[in-house]
């Protein structure tokens, strides 16, 4: 096989699903955005209760306001913004504004091992007179597999809304376990003992 077929069939390989759930919200830590709440105990270890207030969680692009303050002070023009554009930064705006992450740390050895994800409010959604969002939240709970390995051990994400006909809710669980390590063995013989 060749070095190219090789890099081809690495680029190939698929993710674990739970290596790619630990990654769920994939949010940007932003520095001066947090609240230490306290301190609690999540299955018998001692946590600190972290609160996040986003800013960027739901920008496509974080420099954007940077990009357009370097414009104002080179006087470079930038291009005109299209309506659609404008919307939807301001329902980024928005998302950000009503969200809140919370997030159990493991001080120690520095691991996030739970977050909660909230939106406080959705009344802003455009067509609320026909659906109304009362909920959305995703909860991620991380397990120490093995001596300082974190893996995930729940998903849960749950969305209620109200249409005409009454309230529905949408829910999503999944629960790892049965983590097993993997071990290896080898056993060198030297030059004069290797069978010819």
């Amino acid at each position: 096989m060749a070095p190219s077929d090789i890099q081809n069939l690495i680029q190939q390989t698929r993710e674990p699903q739970f290596v790619s759930s630990a990654y769920l919200l994939k949010f940007k830590f932003e520095g001066g955005r947090y609240a230490l709440v306290g301190r609690e105990t999540i299955d018998k270890q001692q946590v600190l209760r972290i609160e996040y207030y986003p800013t960027r969680l739901f920008s496509d692009d974080p420099d954007t306001r940077a990009g357009a303050r370097a414009n104002q002070v080179t006087g470079a023009k930038s291009k005109p913004e299209s309506n659609k554009d404008a919307y939807g930064r301001e329902m980024q705006r928005l998302m950000n504004k009503v969200s809140r992450v919370t997030i159990w740390v493991e001080p120690n050895q520095k691991q996030i091992v739970k977050y909660t994800f909230e939106n406080v409010s959705l009344d802003f959604l455009p067509a609320s007179w026909l659906v109304r969002v009362t909920e959305l939240s995703a909860n991620m709970t991380m397990t120490e597999a093995f001596a300082g390995v974190w893996l995930p051990e729940r998903i849960d994400v749950l969305g209620s809304f109200v249409l005409a006909p009454g309230p529905f809710s949408v829910s999503y669980d999944i629960q790892y376990s049965g983590y097993r390590e993997a071990a290896t063995a080898g056993k060198y013989l030297g030059p004069s003992n290797r069978p010819r």
